[in-house]
């Protein structure tokens, strides 16, 4: 399994390489490398890899997806970082891109990334009506339905009373719903029926939330609310098992036993113990 991950996340950089490669602006390039190829986890192209694999999806429509997903993650984090964010002055161990760069360019540079996200898409061989559901899956999960929604109710989280409820909408958007749209979106590269969408899409939307609740336990010692700080640590905790556990029954439902969507399961469930 970590051979298959790694040869997929060496092909995905390879890809994203020669893309950014052909930014005509030296700066801009320089900046855009700086940020994505430092490394990173690649879940969210991995989740997409993986479940379109399933359905024996050609790697050719695989790769410029996963990689416009990773370019609008990439540019969440750039914009996540900045002052009137999260300020944060750290990335993967190195200084944020606007430390590096400037505040000017993080912002421009994440807006390339989500621009040229779709410019991808637009340019890669998937069949137009499958590359329509794709882009109206991805958009949807990153605009202002879904991430973006998630982070303006996260800036806003102390100017109105929130409750538990709320807190899970935000996670479901800000994270939540750019996981799940990784995952149907492989799907949807894999021309699968109704009723395997469906449970994916309930697998998606469980480990997308159950992802940002581990997330939250990790961070409840910072002065910020979220989730975890508000149900305790305890009950957080028990949300997540039984948010995974519901993933884990749609993958049985699928008859899926190995591979990375049970491996996301368990990646989840060992951040619960760290």
């Amino acid at each position: 399994m970590k051979t298959t991950t790694k040869n997929r996340s060496e092909k995905l950089n390879l890809f994203i390489k020669d893309r950014i490669a052909a930014v005509p602006q030296n700066k801009l390039k320089e900046a855009m490398q700086y940020v994505i190829l430092q490394g990173g986890k690649r879940l969210r192209p991995q989740l997409c890899w993986e479940t379109a694999s399933l359905f024996d999806a050609d790697e050719e429509e695989i790769v410029p997806v996963a990689a416009a997903i990773e370019y609008i993650h990439t540019y969440s984090l750039i914009h996540d970082d900045l002052p009137s964010m999260d300020d944060d002055d750290t990335r993967r161990g190195i200084p944020s891109l606007h430390k590096k760069f400037g505040e000017a360019t993080a912002i421009l540079t994440g807006d390339a990334f989500l621009t040229d996200a779709f410019y991808i898409l637009a340019n890669s061989r998937i069949d137009a009506g499958v590359l329509k559901n794709i882009v109206l899956t991805i958009a949807a999960a990153a605009g202002s339905g879904g991430m973006v929604e998630g982070q303006i109710s996260d800036v806003l989280i102390n100017k109105y009373d929130i409750g538990e409820e709320q807190l899970i909408k935000i996670a479901l958007k800000k994270t939540g719903e750019l996981i799940k749209a990784s995952v149907l979106s492989g799907a949807l590269i894999g021309r699968i029926d109704k009723i395997k969408l469906g449970l994916l899409n309930r697998y998606g939307g469980a480990v997308g939330l159950a992802y940002q609740i581990s997330d939250d336990i990790k961070d409840i010692k910072k002065d910020r609310l979220n989730i975890a700080s508000f149900m305790g640590k305890k009950r957080a905790i028990g949300r997540t098992e039984e948010l995974l556990e519901k993933a884990e029954d749609c993958l049985r439902k699928l008859k899926i036993e190995n591979g990375f969507l049970i491996r996301f399961t368990e990646l989840i469930r060992n951040r619960l113990e760290e």
